[in-house]
């Protein structure tokens, strides 16, 4: 990887403009309403965008059909739906050009020949190389001096403290990430 898409790649995946969220919800008791909660509690200067075909609003938002259906592609893109709808997000986010998507789906991991099908098919659009796939099994990520809490993990339902740091939950596609400034101060 050149330095130049080393640096793209971090910025969509810690410091994006723009992002997404694919089966965001309403309902408060759900995991999948914690990461637009999140980002507003956390007040995340960033555009979010939901991907909903079923609801016309979340979170008071316009709820969006697909991807392609959104004003501009976004930075990241945060899939919390089933295993084979993760999937087809995964490669419509291929398909227009997201750099970075971070899924949270059921489904991948087992000796079943469906589990195996998921993995393999999901690894394919990794392969592809156009979109960075972190999942299927991410809660998502966290950088505190973006103030960016795109994830689904309840703790960070709690004030978040500002600082210069940043994680993210590796997956059995993408089993991990690096940048050799990963830990300079921001600019």
């Amino acid at each position: 990887m050149s330095p130049d898409a080393g640096e793209r790649l971090y910025h969509a995946l810690m410091r994006p403009q723009t992002v997404a969220i694919v089966g965001a919800s309403d309902d408060p008791a759900k995991t999948t309403s914690r990461p637009l909660r999140n980002l507003a509690d956390s007040n995340w200067p960033g555009t979010v965008y939901v991907v909903n075909p079923n609801r016309d609003t979340v979170g008071g938002r316009r709820a969006y059909d697909s991807l392609a259906d959104l004003p501009d592609v976004p930075d990241h893109v945060f899939v919390l739906t089933g295993a084979d709808p993760a999937i087809e997000a995964a490669r419509e986010c291929s398909r227009i050009g997201v750099p970075v998507v971070t899924i949270m789906a059921d489904g991948f991991v087992g000796g079943s020949a469906d589990a195996r099908r998921r993995m393999t098919s999901l690894e394919e659009v990794a392969a592809a190389g156009r979109t960075r796939v972190l999942g299927p099994s991410s809660l998502g990520v966290v950088s505190t001096s973006e103030r960016l809490v795109l994830t689904a993990n309840a703790a960070f339902s709690e004030p978040l403290p500002r600082g210069g740091g940043s994680s993210w939950r590796p997956s059995r596609v993408v089993p991990s990430v690096r940048w050799p400034h990963a830990a300079r101060t921001r600019e």
